[in-house]
């Protein structure tokens, strides 16, 4: 039978938790639901003792495990990997310390067989929970986005979109088939697959579904990667944001104005957090590189061009007190809502 769920999880920190805790959520799942699962484990450090350890447990269970040990300090050809291999219709990525919930897991199962879900649905969204959150990372809830759960919704339906709440792999899961389909294979060594591959398949997605889970846990500045400060990463966040600019055209290519209307502010998140975080060094190199990266948006797409910076623009231009303090506090807030763990 064809996996329901291809499940990746990464580890960072094979010290962070065993192999058993790691893989415990399984024990409290039914037969039926662990042969809807299909697991891999990708291993970003020298974890062969963990890799062993989880093999043993999932033997020992007689589930498959399908293992990568990353060639890199990133593992974004190894996520690319998982994706082309994934046999399950629906992929999920869990990170880090990240846990899943065993019964909303269950549910989720059996939501995502049922003809609630029909083949127009390419992204299901569900609830995150966290541990130590400050009032001041509040997200804007899903509640405010779907009219209401359980219910398949077109980008037109939705309700507006803030830039505190996006759609990515580390708060919902995507449609294998339509991931497949992404133009673009990820750079070696690259820490940001997740964000590139939950923007990839936006154009191939017709519908969203809001399945009102509690089911993954996320532990904030976890052993295993939590939610750590992607700022100081400008070359990476710079080289992922010239792929993602460069994919598709919006204007041209998304007819859909609602869905075009997201796809922009999913690219605003990501190209403001890279100029931010550029500039918060305060160096003439840096800036150089922030007006580099203007000009090259220019030359490939003007209308994108005008449509992201203005969006950026209005960030900045918000701004009061001390200009840098505040762009600082600016740049690690949107790090922490778009390239962290949180959602």
């Amino acid at each position: 039978m064809k996996p329901v769920l291809s499940l990746v999880m990464t580890i960072n920190n094979p010290g962070a938790r065993t192999a058993v805790e790691s893989f415990s959520f399984l024990d409290e799942l039914s037969e039926s639901d662990r042969s809807a699962l299909e697991l891999t484990l990708i291993c970003n450090c020298d974890g062969a003792d963990f890799i062993q350890a989880a093999r043993e447990y999932c033997s020992e269970r007689e589930i498959s495990l399908r293992t990568y040990q990353a060639k890199h300090k990133g593992m974004g050809s190894e996520v690319h990997s998982s994706i082309k291999e994934a046999a399950g219709e629906w992929y999920m990525l869990l990170s880090g310390d990240d846990s899943l919930k065993a019964q909303a897991l269950s549910k989720l199962l059996n939501t995502l067989q049922t003809e609630q879900i029909g083949a127009s649905v390419g992204i299901v969204a569900y609830n995150v929970m966290e541990d130590e959150l400050e009032d001041e990372w509040q997200i804007m809830p899903l509640q405010k986005i779907f009219p209401q759960s359980f219910t398949a919704y077109d980008w037109s339906e939705l309700k507006r979109f803030r830039r505190s709440r996006l759609f990515t792999m580390n708060n919902s899961i995507f449609r294998t088939s339509l991931l497949k389909k992404s133009p673009l294979r990820m750079p070696e060594g690259s820490d940001l697959a997740e964000y590139v591959y939950s923007y990839l398949p936006l154009p191939y997605v017709k519908q969203v579904y809001y399945a009102d889970y509690d089911l993954r846990y996320a532990v904030a500045g976890g052993a295993n990667g939590g939610t750590e400060d992607i700022t100081s990463k400008e070359d990476d966040l710079l080289r992922i944001a010239r792929m993602l600019y460069d994919v598709y055209r919006l204007e041209e290519d998304i007819r859909d104005e609602s869905q075009r209307e997201y796809m922009y502010t999913y690219l605003t998140a990501i190209v403001s957090t890279c100029a931010l975080s550029l500039m918060m060094n305060e160096s003439e190199k840096d800036y150089d590189r922030v007006e580099k990266l203007w000009g090259w948006m220019r030359r490939v797409d003007r209308a994108m061009y005008r449509g992201v910076r203005s969006n950026i623009l209005f960030i900045m231009n918000h701004m009061s007190g001390d200009r840098w303090r505040i762009l600082r506090r600016q740049g690690i807030k949107l790090s922490k809502r778009f390239l962290s763990l949180k959602p």
